[in-house]
């Protein structure tokens, strides 16, 4: 037991001291909603890089959490139902907001949120698992679904449209949103995205690391 917690101890040590943590952001996700519109939509498209800070360019990044704000006039507008958070580099739809392609599977939230519990202007929150890749200079889109595991063109009914605080103008250069009951319209929903630098690993790897450093400290005490 001794040597588990010291295993343990010594990874999240070396990921601590390689690890920087980035946010990209666009509006604001907590108090009131200082958007100026509010409609279904699929989901916003973001590009890790752009409206992050620090600045980039940073390579590849490694998602923490991604949280969105829900407009002030979602209730009773919203389906219900717990709903996963997914991330893909295609995402496209025709001009009565059906969705016509999608592709680029990324990554799927380790967390579900209860749709029924979101009020007016609330933050809407998902935590990943830390280790899936997204390269920064790349634009992914983040759309709420029933599944936990990727969705395909072939079935795309567990995908959730909903009310979020966005704002007209195209005022957000790293993507657009979708809607979900027309053409897009350059509208930019509010969200917050944390990354790090450096993947959480697997606990295989974290093992294989604790094992290793391990070793290397009997040796410079030998």
């Amino acid at each position: 037991m001794k040597l588990k917690h010291a295993i343990a101890a010594l990874a999240a040590t070396s990921l601590a001291a390689n690890a920087a943590s980035v946010v990209t952001s666009y509006g604001t996700v907590t108090g009131a909603r200082d958007g100026n519109q509010a409609g279904p939509m699929w989901g916003q498209f973001v590009t890790p890089d752009i409206g992050a800070a620090p600045a980039g360019p940073h390579g590849t990044l490694y998602l923490q959490n991604f949280s969105y704000q829900a407009a002030d006039n979602i209730e009773g507008a919203a389906p219900t139902g717990s709903v996963y958070l997914h991330a893909y580099t295609t995402f496209t739809t025709d001009g009565g907001g059906a969705i016509t392609g999608i592709g680029g599977f990324t990554a799927v939230s380790t967390s579900t949120l209860d749709l029924s519990t979101v009020t007016n202007d609330a933050t809407m929150a998902w935590t990943f698992a830390g280790n899936d890749a997204f390269d920064a200079a790349t634009s992914y889109i983040f759309v709420p679904s029933t599944s936990a595991t990727e969705v395909t063109i072939a079935d795309t009914s567990s995908l959730v449209g909903t009310n979020y605080a966005l704002d007209t103008g195209e005022l957000y250069t790293g993507g657009d949103s979708l809607r979900g009951n027309g053409a897009n319209s350059g509208w930019d929903q509010h969200f917050e995205a944390n990354f790090d630098t450096v993947a959480v690993p697997e606990p295989s790897s974290s093992l294989l690391l604790g094992l290793a450093g391990l070793a290397l400290m009997a040796r410079r005490r030998k």
